[in-house]
C-alpha cells in the first residue's frame, strides 16, 4: 500500500478553502445572473404595460 505524502498546501487547508471559495463564487454568480434577468424582465413588462396604457389612453382621448 503506497501512501503519498500530502502537499504542503493541502496541509495548510488551502485546497478545501479554494474549493469552497470557488463554490461560493459560482453561487454568487448564478444569483447575480438570475437577479439581472429578473430585473430585465421587470423593465420589459413595465415598458409593455406603459405602452399599452398610453395606447389605451390615446384611444380613449380620441
Amino acid at each position: 500500500m503506497h501512501i503519498s505524502a500530502p502537499s504542503p498546501l493541502a496541509e495548510l487547508g488551502f485546497v478545501p478553502f479554494a474549493w469552497l471559495f470557488l463554490r461560493v463564487m459560482v453561487i454568487i454568480l448564478k444569483y447575480l445572473v438570475s437577479l439581472v434577468t429578473a430585473v430585465r424582465w421587470i423593465f420589459v413588462l413595465l415598458e409593455r404595460s406603459e405602452s399599452l396604457r398610453s395606447r389605451e389612453l390615446d384611444e380613449w382621448l380620441n
